[in-house]
């Protein structure tokens, strides 16, 4: 991919932006810009100056208009759910005011649909969808170099990276933006018509495959990956007759697939009993247990937020042994962590998005319909078990966001001026 310089501030800031949110700053341990806390603070106040900015800026709210109404809504929803909580877990824990922003920063993170939305607005989207895909190819690329490494020699060459062990691996996580990227690979590997390109994006592709079978062996994120592909190719525009074949096909093997015994294996790796992987089906189990205590006892806000920053909130926020993680119950965590005003604050945007899917895939009928079912089935999958709204995800969140917004106009302007001219 050629690099272009853009004069745009706003279109560097937010290119800055998500190369932070990355984390390629903490992997080579860039003083200040690498301290995950620091990181999350500076996006967040970078994403209020960002959208103050969108709306006294004349022209930039002119261009935003199209996209205004909802956006105005769900950042009042969200200024209000803030206030809510700040009110409730400050009479509740008596924490101060650096503990409770600490709890909360990750969410202003929703502040950058409106600058995102104005970028790709005007500079079109592809650009910035591609240096999403390219970051994180990158740190995918730099964290299967670390796990071969330490694979085969026992050293650790990045010890910023992030990493676990499973099956006697080293296994890493995957960065904010992961969803777009497979979604967007998946998406020119179809529709690519020169074969020299449909082969440069379906090696990326398999990378993308062989990483989480070496490197992440995340079982919950393989199946959405899966899942999304499966979608992708399923919804493809194709002529009826073999758009039947196709379907056909897929049942075929699914019918082969479990009458193997191939997806019962698959069921057990989530038993409690298994040796490996059972460990974390448990903490799971745990982890809702304790939690639901506090939905049980206040199922308004439920915990609310809590900085584990003295033993007696660790506790609270970890549980009493420490084990418990609210990031392990996918989008059941708004529920447990806010109770029902974490349900409406999460579900409000939710069912946006499933709106604008519809209207691009259906009504609208966009030319590029299949890549933005990649992104809404990655989403619908992963929320068993990777919340959305959680801090290192949510960056992700809102580049779909503003990605389907733009789309949904874009492709209804579209619609509107081939019936003018008919």
């Amino acid at each position: 991919m050629k690099i272009r310089i853009n004069t745009s501030p706003i279109y560097n800031l937010i290119l800055f932006i998500a190369i932070m949110d990355c984390g390629i700053f903490s992997i080579f341990k860039i003083p200040v810009l690498g301290e995950e806390g620091t990181t999350t603070s500076i996006i967040a106040a970078l994403a209020v100056i960002l959208f103050v900015n969108c709306i006294i800026n004349k022209s930039i709210n002119v261009a935003l208009k199209p996209y205004r109404n909802f956006i105005n809504f769900y950042m009042l929803l969200l200024v209000t759910f803030v206030a809510i909580m700040i009110i409730y877990s400050y009479n509740k824990y008596a924490q101060g005011p650096i503990d409770l922003f600490n709890c909360f920063r990750s969410y202003l993170y929703l502040f950058l649909v409106a600058p995102i939305l104005f970028i790709i607005d005007k500079f079109g989207d592809d650009r910035f969808i591609k240096i999403l895909v390219w970051s994180v190819l990158l740190i995918l690329f730099i964290n299967v170099v670390v796990a071969v490494l330490y694979n085969f020699t026992g050293r650790l060459l990045l010890k910023e990276v992030k990493f676990g062990i499973r099956y006697g691996r080293l296994r890493c996580t995957v960065p904010t933006a992961f969803g777009v990227s497979v979604s967007y690979a998946a998406y020119k590997l179809f529709e690519e018509k020169l074969q020299k390109n449909k082969i440069k994006w379906g090696l990326l592709l398999g990378f993308i495959v062989f990483y989480l079978v070496y490197t992440c062996m995340t079982r919950a994120l393989t199946i959405a990956v899966c899942v999304t592909l499966l979608t992708m190719y399923l919804l493809r525009p194709r002529a009826k007759t073999n758009q039947v074949i196709v379907w056909v096909m897929v049942l075929t093997l699914a019918i082969i697939f479990v009458a193997s015994g191939a997806f019962s294996v698959i069921i057990a790796s989530f038993s409690e009993t298994n040796e490996e992987t059972g460990n974390s089906t448990l903490a799971r189990q745990l982890a809702r247990e304790y939690f639901s205590t506090y939905t049980e006892e206040n199922p308004i806000f439920s915990m609310g937020f809590v900085c584990p920053s003295t033993e007696y909130h660790y506790k609270i926020f970890f549980g009493p042994n420490g084990t418990c993680r609210f990031d392990d119950l996918g989008i059941m965590n708004m529920w447990y962590h806010f109770g029902i005003v974490g349900v409406i604050f999460s579900w409000a945007l939710f069912i946006r998005l499933i709106y604008l899917f519809i209207k691009i895939y259906y009504i609208n009928k966009s030319n590029r319909r299949v890549f933005f079912a990649g992104m809404i089935a990655y989403l619908a999958s992963t929320q068993i078990s990777l919340c959305a709204f959680d801090g290192q995800r949510i960056f992700s969140l809102v580049c779909m966001w503003a990605l389907f917004e733009k789309e949904a106009h874009a492709s209804s302007r579209t619609v509107k001026n081939a019936r003018i001219e008919l």
